[in-house]
């Protein structure tokens, strides 16, 4: 028999400094204390246990390794025999008092298995049933959009190879079958049951002259762009006027010998692809491709900013607060001409402006369902489709846009920058309605995305989320209905829509405050929602039962404003919480992210292909950076690194005071005073954009540390090129919007709006 170890210090009563009243009574083995205990050692329980839903002050640190896949499960689930051995465990591994079993009953459980090892040690079909669930045909689909386009290192490519792979198709989870029923029974509703007639007769457009129409017509100070283009190291100086474009061709052309010039450096390429540079004015907003155009034309609808004016000072909150002013959006046109060498040219035009006194649109979202053209013989105009859009006096807006057919307009719209008046009138249409338009009482709409070809989410100030039917339409007025019955409230009026709004077919509250973004999961999951707001929380709702069927991904200190959906990786991406990291959050488990690229400035837009994997982003700095995210889903990862392209880099520089229109700034200055510059020039300061491209393809690592490093919870740094602080970069060299051409001959061409008023348009497929 053992012996048993004996303290050696005396046992002597502790002493007692106060006098307890209840001493002698038997209170204090009630059975509320009990409770009390029980209660207490069932919380210990479920948070040793690893319980889903048990709160944590801090996240998991995962384990460091730069060949595993960054996985971060910030809710890690344990199974009962682990319990079972935490329970009687302690951290030091000696034995502890067991704890009562906790009641399984009060415990839930997402129903999935495990994913806390490492991403490069797993099976790859476990892998894929981590990332899209047991299904096999979504596991089909998934293997087969990652074989077709997993060895495009960054770009995508403009056709398939050998074996199939690359090249621009539809994703497999988006089947043929699926798109005509979508293409063809989808739009019944439009050109048979009086959707199209509904429109036109609730659309009223008013031609403008160009007289009339200069007043809606974003003009800045400064209406000539200056830019430096050409090969790296040999770059000239060029002007681009108001509406007008330029040919990055022409730049890299010599101008003495009129051929290409140092065509053994690899950074000057010398055949490059087309490429144009718009001047639209003032700092993009927003631009979007219209789909279902596979012929030779494309069309790219752009909003612009106002310019800054020293006058425009709202009295309230300018995120809460409807503002009326007159704005447009300009419709460009490409048109594809055929080269000797196959390749495809688009020539871009100003086809038409969209006049509006709605304020600018913040958002613009072409319906991206599939349609049939089914045009008669009598037809003479070109169907653009339906444009969604979220205006700054809050409402939600439906376009239903034609266009001439067989109109120009860079002619005729270079008159109208001359201010003068001849000019046809069908350039520049004035919308005084639109075909549909819906705002909630007492709060504004502030984002929207397309659910079917009738159905429109739409995120709020309030945090509310509203659905609406934009057919049969809905006539009854809100005004003298409750559309929340627990109180009675009354739309502002506004002039433009005659104080009329129709009710949302769903409004129910999923955040606290303003929603910043939402998307959806089209095409894979349509009833399925993602929006992100600004106490920094992003929540995924199921739109068939809301109340329910929700989840939150870890919150964070900032809400993510960049928000997209990549069918082909069944993911949403964000910015990370400080911004310049870009993580994918799993369709399957959203509350667990893979990490997919890394820069240094903040990501300010997202472009999400629905032709091939590529996907860019835009960065606060003027970087476009190009990935492929497929290459990072795999059960055991590429050594190296996550290969990541910088396609090209737009920097803006205010103009020095001896240069052009330097001076004029310096005497506004003078007169005005401090604010003088602004004020006088209307908030605008003339400068110069450089671009740079030839960047080589870099291997990054993607590793949870930096991101804890950056955050700055370690007091020391692990690694030397982690930086503890940000830059501040000038507004106009941000690349506000991206977008993809979603055409299938197109699929290459991509379109980025910059704050400096510039577009680029470029084919970037190899």
């Amino acid at each position: 028999m053992s012996s048993t170890r004996k303290s050696g210090r005396q046992r002597v009563p502790n002493k007692k400094y106060t006098v307890d009243a209840f001493e002698g009574l038997d209170i204090t083995n009630s059975d509320s204390e009990n409770d009390l205990e029980l209660q207490e050692s069932k919380v210990q329980a479920a948070k040793d246990d690893g319980n889903d839903f048990a709160e944590s002050d801090h996240e998991p640190v995962p384990e460091k390794d730069d060949e595993a896949i960054e996985v971060s499960d910030h809710s890690d689930t344990a199974t009962p025999e682990d319990t079972e051995q935490e329970l009687t465990k302690s951290v030091s591994g000696k034995r502890r008092r067991k704890q009562p079993p906790v009641e399984r009953e009060n415990m839930r459980s997402r129903g999935i298995t495990d994913f806390r090892i490492r991403a490069s040690r797993l099976d790859d079909d476990l892998f894929i049933e981590n990332i899209v669930g047991s299904d096999e045909k979504d596991q089909a689909d998934f293997r087969q959009n990652r074989n077709k386009w997993i060895n495009n290192i960054s770009l995508p490519t403009r056709y398939p190879n050998n074996l199939g792979q690359g090249g621009m198709a539809y994703a497999f989870n988006h089947p043929a079958d699926q798109r005509k029923t979508e293409a063809t029974v989808g739009w019944d509703w439009y050109f048979n049951e009086g959707g199209k007639s509904t429109f036109q007769k609730k659309q009223i457009l008013e031609p403008l002259t160009s007289t009339a129409g200069v007043a809606y017509i974003t003009r800045p100070a400064e209406t000539i762009k200056k830019l430096l283009l050409g090969p790296y190291g040999k770059q000239q100086l060029f002007t681009l006027s108001l509406m007008q474009s330029l040919s990055l061709k022409q730049s890299w052309k010599s101008a003495q010998t009129n051929n290409y010039v140092n065509v053994g450096d690899p950074r000057n390429r010398s055949k490059r692809q087309d490429a144009w540079i718009l001047n639209v004015g003032t700092s993009v907003q927003c631009l979007e491709w219209a789909p279902n155009h596979p012929g030779a034309i494309q069309y790219l609808a752009v909003s612009t900013l106002p310019p800054k004016a020293g006058n425009d000072q709202l009295e309230s909150a300018p995120a809460y607060t409807p503002w009326l002013r007159s704005s447009s959006i300009q419709i460009w046109t490409f048109t594809r001409t055929a080269a000797p060498d196959n390749t495809v040219h688009l020539n871009p035009e100003l086809q038409t402006v969209i006049c509006t006194e709605w304020g600018y649109a913040r958002q613009l979202k072409w319906c991206p369902m599939p349609r049939d053209p089914r045009i008669n013989g009598s037809e003479t105009r070109v169907h653009l489709g339906l444009l969604a859009g979220i205006w700054n006096d809050g409402y939600m807006r439906v376009l239903d846009l034609y266009l001439d057919a067989h109109r120009g307009s860079n002619t005729t719209y270079g008159m109208l920058v001359e201010n003068t008046t001849t000019v046809t009138n069908s350039t520049i249409v004035k919308y005084k309605s639109a075909g549909f338009e819906a705002r909630p009482p007492e709060t504004l709409c502030t984002c929207v995305t397309w659910l079917s070809q009738t159905n429109i989410a739409v995120g709020c100030a309030n945090g509310y989320l509203a659905i609406w039917n934009i057919f049969p339409p809905n006539t009854t007025s809100v005004q003298d209905t409750p559309l929340r019955p627990a109180r009675r409230s009354k739309v502002p009026s506004n002039p433009q829509s005659n104080g009329q709004s129709t009710r949302p077919y769903l409004y129910i509250p999923i955040h606290h405050t303003y929603i910043l973004a939402i998307t959806s999961a089209y095409h894979s999951s349509p009833h399925l929602l993602c929006t992100s707001s600004a106490s920094g929380h992003t929540r995924l709702t199921d739109i068939r039962s809301p109340s329910s069927d929700s989840v939150l991904m870890p919150h964070m200190r900032i809400g993510p404003s960049s928000l997209a959906y990549s069918t082909h990786l069944n993911c949403f991406l964000t910015n990370s919480e400080d911004r310049n990291f870009v993580r994918a959050w799993l369709l399957r488990r959203f509350w667990t992210y893979i990490g997919i690229a890394k820069g240094e400035p903040e990501v300010l837009s997202i472009g999400v292909a629905p032709l091939h994997s590529t996907i860019l982003f835009g960065y606060a700095d003027g970087t476009l950076l190009a990935v492929n995210p497929l290459r990072r889903y795999v059960g055991t990862f590429l050594r190296g690194g996550q290969p990541q392209q910088a396609v090209w880099k737009q920097e803006w520089a205010r103009s020095a005071p001896g240069d052009p229109g330097g001076e004029e700034e310096g005497r506004g200055g003078e007169e005005e005073g401090r604010g003088g510059k602004e004020e006088g020039r209307g908030g605008e300061e003339e400068g110069i954009s450089r671009f740079t491209e030839g960047y080589k393809l870099e291997n990054v690592v993607l590793n949870p540390e930096y991101e804890r490093t950056m955050k700055g919870h370690g007091s020391t740094f692990q690694d030397k090129d982690v930086a503890a602080f940000s830059t501040i970069y000038e507004e106009k060299s941000a690349i506000r919007a991206i977008s993809w051409n979603p055409n299938l001959d197109y699929g290459g061409w991509v379109a980025a709006g910059m704050g400096s008023g510039l577009v680029r348009v470029e084919d970037l497929a190899i």
